[in-house]
Formats: structure tokens, C-alpha cells, sequence
């Protein structure tokens, strides 16, 4: 079975009055260059607006996820509590300190965090499927459930929250209800072949080799090659 931790950039947008224009220069140059993928060229810039005004809040935060992207997740998390420190209400900040966390295995820490963003932000879905995500792993299965639906509340298409939430269905045994959620998902969105692939194996499970068959046909086709696996062993 597969789960789905949402990793997203998120855009920046910002209006900034009484900033120092030189920073600001370097920031956009930045924003630019964090587009077309040249992370260490964005956050050489990040770093220049940085020096220009140390406290320039979108400034750190921007280079954090910069720092992210290249895998640099220690640096990552430093420039989120700079951001944090100097905005305690910035509720990205703390969303995307939770994903370092997560890549560093403080699973505690990154779920202090995506709780820290849902206070800020009570309709923050990813944040509530992330968390989800960690209590599944750490089997809190009913705490995980509770998490997805409500991101699935504050957003009603939101795929991966009806896929992971099957996958914690599945984990207490509600083979019915994992089985619809992965039906919901898959009529959101028809193109994840994770989903199909789990599915299939919760076809398997209420013995609907036909089914469990299609599925794993599927989501092969869609890129999922732990499909093939399943298909030559049960499909022959």
C-alpha cells in the first residue's frame, strides 16, 4: 500500500511596503532564478537581500525553500526559524519546517509543526493530510483518519487526503471503507497510479481477482511498477 506525503512549493506573493529596494531587487532576482530552478543562484540572491535587510522575513523563508529543494534540509529548517522568529504567525514558515523535519526523521517535531500551521490556519488541508501522513506511520490509525477527513472538509477534491485515508482504513481492517476511498480518489483524479495500485490490492482482499487485476493492469500503465509485480504473481 502506498500513501501520499504532499510536498508543495508555495508561491510567493507579497506587497512590500518600507522594504529596502536594493533587497528587493535582489528577492525578485531571486523569485526569477527559484523558477527556473536555480536554487543556488536564488538563494545567493535570498542571501544578498538577506545582508541588505536582516530582516527581510520573506527573504529567509524564500531561501528555506530553496534549501529544500536542493535536499538541504538542516539549512532549510534554519532559514523556517528565522522566519518564524521574526514572524511567529507566518504559518508557511511553520508548514514547511514540519517537511524538513519529516526528511530529518523528527516525526514529533514536523507534527508539532503541521499543528502549529492548523492553529494559525484551521483550513490549511495539506497541513492536515501531512499530519495524518506521520500518525499513520507512527499507527495512530483512528488519529490519522480524523486528520485526512478533515482536510478532505476543507477541501472535498483533494485526492491524496481519499487515498491515505484508505490506506489507514486498511491498516484497521475496514476493507469496505478503505475500498471507497480509493474509488473517490480515483474519480477526483485518474491519473494516480498509486491509487489504482492500492485499489487493486484492496480488491485482492475481498477476493475480486478481476478486479484487483484491472487495477494492477492500470496502474502499471500509469507508471506504478510495483504493479507488475502483483499482475505476474496473481494475474497469470
Amino acid at each position: 500500500m502506498k500513501q501520499t506525503l504532499l510536498i508543495t512549493s508555495l508561491v510567493i506573493s507579497c506587497c512590500f511596503y518600507g522594504q529596502n529596494s536594493h533587497a528587493i531587487r535582489y528577492f525578485n532576482r531571486g523569485v526569477k532564478n527559484d523558477g527556473s530552478k536555480n536554487y543556488k543562484r536564488a538563494i545567493d540572491d535570498y542571501s544578498k537581500a538577506i545582508k541588505v535587510d536582516p530582516k527581510f522575513v520573506y527573504a529567509f523563508y524564500a531561501r528555506g525553500l530553496a534549501k529544500y529543494n536542493l535536499k538541504d534540509y538542516q539549512g532549510a529548517m534554519a532559514d523556517y526559524s528565522k522566519t518564524i522568529e521574526l514572524n511567529p504567525k507566518f504559518e508557511n514558515a511553520y508548514y514547511g519546517r514540519g517537511l524538513a523535519k519529516y526528511e530529518l526523521k523528527d516525526y514529533q517535531g514536523a507534527i508539532a509543526d503541521y499543528s502549529k500551521t492548523i492553529e494559525l490556519n484551521p483550513k490549511f488541508a495539506k497541513a492536515y493530510n501531512n499530519r495524518g501522513y506521520l500518525k499513520n506511520y507512527l499507527k495512530d490509525y483512528r488519529g490519522a483518519i480524523e486528520d485526512y477527513t478533515k482536510a478532505l472538509k476543507n477541501d472535498p477534491k483533494f485526492d491524496y487526503a481519499y487515498n491515505n485515508r484508505g490506506q489507514a482504513k486498511y491498516n484497521l481492517k475496514d476493507y469496505k471503507g478503505a475500498l471507497a476511498d480509493y474509488t473517490k480518489a480515483i474519480g477526483i483524479n485518474p491519473t494516480n497510479a498509486d491509487t489504482f495500485y492500492n485499489r487493486g490490492n484492496m480488491k485482492r482482499e475481498l477476493k475480486d481477482k478481476k478486479g484487483a487485476c484491472k487495477d494492477w493492469k492500470k496502474a502499471l500503465e500509469l507508471g506504478n511498477k510495483d504493479a507488475e509485480e502483483n499482475l505476474n504473481k496473481y494475474c497469470k
